[in-house]
């Protein structure tokens, strides 16, 4: 178990690159008990995310990882303030399945407004 909490954060360009920054991002902030049993999960769900916010969302792009003794928590924040849906997609669809793909690997999530657009978050146990 993490020993005690921890919050980082960091902020993105509206870029085709930004998904791979939070990746590293991740990669490098996540503590090693979160490493051996959650962190590939959250990788992938933050590069959903955070393509999303690029495709569709606005500046500031910022990613906040809060890992705690039994949870991961992952918010990505954008300033555009219409909420995602999960959608039903076609199987020959390519996009359209961030949120879907959230609801499956993840333990909680959910979209929030803020005073400068919205968040998404996801926890990980």
């Amino acid at each position: 178990m993490c020993s005690s909490t921890a919050r980082a954060e960091c902020v993105l360009p509206l870029a085709e690159t930004s998904a791979a920054q939070a990746r590293r991002f991740l990669r490098q902030t996540g503590c090693a008990e979160h490493a051996k049993h959650v962190l590939e999960d959250a990788v992938l769900l933050v590069s959903e995310l955070v393509t999303n916010s690029v495709r569709y969302g606005g500046p500031p792009v910022v990613v906040a990882v809060d890992c705690e003794e039994t949870a991961l928590t992952v918010r990505v924040r954008d300033g555009n303030p219409v909420l995602p849906e999960i959608q039903s997609v076609p199987s020959s669809a390519e996009r359209g399945r961030g949120l879907t793909l959230l609801d499956i690997v993840s333990a909680d999530w959910g979209v929030e407004r803020d005073v400068d657009g919205k968040q998404v978050w996801f926890v990980l146990r």
